[in-house]
């Protein structure tokens, strides 16, 4: 999969989930993290970026687009907690969701990235599902199924509640 970020040699990305809209379209909302190949740190300026994959134009996933300003603005952007940064280490939240920060690490019992979110009890992130139900002319999302795994492997999904009218899902 293509990335848009500030390109350098030295870095890749790795996707870390996706947020999915079944109601809506088939497109994605994938969040990855950006290290550098060389020293396993993360990017120090851009450490997460959030793309969609364009599947409704394309099913091969090939056609990726960056976030609109509304989108990054009040739906799926990010903002990036200073205080708990490291070269290894971020925190971040999405923003229409500010109350479930988000943990970037690397396994290195894995030796990948990985999403860590404290729902009930801690989960290592897959995927998140936004259920969005048009309203007047304002798509609403009415809730989202976080869905990841515990520390035993053991699959765990969630329903946060969302009372919140978006003007762009």
């Amino acid at each position: 999969m293509q990335t848009l970020y500030d390109d350098n040699e030295n870095y890749q990305s790795q996707v870390l989930f996706y947020i999915d809209r079944p109601t809506v379209n088939k497109n994605v909302a994938y969040y990855s993290a950006v290290w550098n190949k060389k020293t396993g740190k993360l990017h120090p300026k851009q450490p997460i970026v959030v793309n969609w994959v364009m599947l409704e134009k394309d099913k091969t996933g090939q056609v990726v687009e960056k976030l609109t300003y509304l989108e990054e603005k009040y739906i799926y952007g990010i903002s990036l907690e200073s205080k708990t940064t490291t070269p290894e280490r971020q925190t971040f939240c999405i923003v229409s969701m500010p109350k479930y920060p988000i943990t970037v690490f690397f396994s290195s019992k894995e030796q990948q990235w990985k999403a860590g979110i404290r729902l009930d009890v801690p989960v290592l992130l897959d995927h998140i599902s936004a259920t969005v139900q048009k309203i007047s002319f304002l798509p609403k999302v009415t809730d989202l199924t976080v869905v990841g795994f515990d520390s035993y492997g053991s699959k765990l999904s969630q329903v946060i509640s969302v009372n919140k009218s978006l003007s762009i899902v």
